[in-house]
């Protein structure tokens, strides 16, 4: 397998530069740039749509998103947000999609789906991006000698608008809320994903789906311990899309207690009607969570893997566990470049696609793959002779070709552009990759007094 490299060259906003349209956060108030807020929350507030908001390390409260699309995003894991994420009211537009992106979420204690999943996203209508995050499930209170009640990774609640509301998750690992206490009975572990309404269009990409662990109970008195949660509900979603992503149920919980019962193991998916459509590829199994154990050693089997009321889910070879589209971030004393990597096979033919929008998968239009993008706005091009590694980056190094996204870019604001790789191979069989998203930096000051020069 070759690895053909595309890095779009970036230059670093300066310290200090008022940028319109790009708000920062950093819980210590030492932003690298302005407008400078203390809390996510405070920029959220302060932001139009369209905005991009950058976060810097730190421990930050949950957030709310109100009729905005926005991209939110963190460059590396060190962000971790304590409450959930909340998503709303957001319309449909041709020309933004809303990004979460590189944010570890917890989720927090409550009694409604707005404030007990890790992320909740309510009645929306356009395309959701969330991206290289962490989502653990928050947890129901309960009185003694109940524990409590492990709630969903991820909730999507319909938009009522049929075919509008498309949620896409990318490299991301999400788990349903788990109890873990032992004084008392009944924890039951949260969802992974439960996803409600007959509009909602859900797509997993590389992405691991489990539901919460069930609580071990230490109670003398014969109550049960905690059944592990459902690792994907549907309440009658519209599509499921899964491709290299495994979802499993979460794993039940112990009983300590003299002939207690154990906790069953989790159901690996659940579809509560027939109306949804799930097509899962071959790198995309479905499991069934382990039951736990009891005091004197008797234990329970796995879980069934699959519900569904009618058949089983169609499933297809995708060719994307070969195939996919990569980018990190480059970061240098002077420029934050974004390297942008598409693993393919000897005797492919590359073509990056990058849009100012997050289309939907349609199946149907490349049936080995996907097609996602929204309107194109550049495409990179490129066929490699199956020896070499192409490089797409104008700096001097190793490149064989030049190109640059510095045409995307704009004065005063960053903004969020989307990629898919379209990769023909010697055969003919084209394969769409997973979409990977891009913060484009500001153009400086001096730069634009340059352009105005020429």
């Amino acid at each position: 397998m070759e690895l053909f490299n595309v890095h779009p060259a970036l230059l670093a906003l300066s310290l200090g530069l008022v940028q319109g349209g790009t708000l920062y956060v950093d819980d210590q108030l030492t932003c690298p740039g302005q407008p400078c807020y203390g809390t996510i929350q405070e920029a959220v507030d302060a932001a139009s749509a369209g905005d991009t908001i950058l976060v810097e390390d730190g421990e930050y409260s949950g957030f709310t998103i109100q009729g905005k699309h926005l991209s939110v995003q963190s460059d590396n894991a060190m962000v971790v947000v304590h409450g959930t994420v909340v998503v709303s009211g957001l319309s449909g537009s041709a020309t933004l999609s809303t990004l979460l992106s590189g944010l570890t979420i917890i989720g927090s204690e409550g009694f409604t789906a707005s404030t007990h999943s890790g992320v909740c996203l309510d009645g929306n209508d356009g395309n959701i991006l969330i991206q290289d995050c962490v989502i653990h499930g928050g947890l129901e209170p309960r009185d003694a000698p109940l524990c409590p009640l492990g709630r969903p990774g991820l909730t999507v609640i319909d938009s009522g608008i049929p075919g509008s509301y498309g949620v896409t998750v990318v490299d991301c690992f999400i788990n349903g809320g788990s109890s873990g206490e032992a004084e008392c009975a009944d924890g039951d572990g949260g969802e992974g994903i439960v996803a409600s309404g007959f509009t909602t269009q859900l797509a997993l990409y590389d992405t691991f789906v489990e539901g919460g662990v069930g609580n071990t109970n230490s109670i003398a008195d014969g109550t049960t311990a905690g059944e592990g949660g459902i690792g994907l509900h549907s309440q009658g979603v519209w599509s499921v899309l899964a491709f290299g992503s495994p979802i499993a149920g979460g794993d039940g919980g112990n009983n300590n207690a003299s002939y207690g019962p154990y906790g069953f193991g989790g159901p690996g998916a659940i579809e509560d009607t027939s109306s949804a459509t799930f097509q899962l590829d071959s790198a995309s199994e479905v499991t069934g969570g382990l039951a736990g154990c009891q005091a004197y050693g008797r234990c329970g089997g796995f879980r069934w893997a699959w519900l569904p009321p009618s058949a089983l889910p169609l499933t297809f070879d995708s060719g994307l566990d070969r195939r996919r589209i990569f980018t990190r971030t480059l970061a240098g004393a002077h420029q934050a470049d974004f390297e942008v990597s598409v693993s393919t096979e000897v005797g492919d033919r590359v073509e990056i696609f990058v849009s100012s929008t997050l289309g939907f998968p349609d199946v149907t239009a490349a049936p080995r793959g996907i097609r996602q993008v929204g309107e194109s706005l550049m495409k990179l091009s490129a066929e490699p002779d199956g020896k070499s590694v192409l490089k797409i980056r104008n700096n001097g190094e190793h490149a064989t070709q030049t190109a640059s996204l510095a045409p995307l870019r704009e004065p005063g604001r960053a903004v969020t552009r989307f990629m898919q790789a379209k990769v023909t191979d010697a055969r003919g069989y084209v394969h769409w990759t997973r979409p990977r998203a891009v913060v484009l930096l500001p153009k400086l000051a001096h730069e634009i007094a340059v352009e105005g020069r020429r």
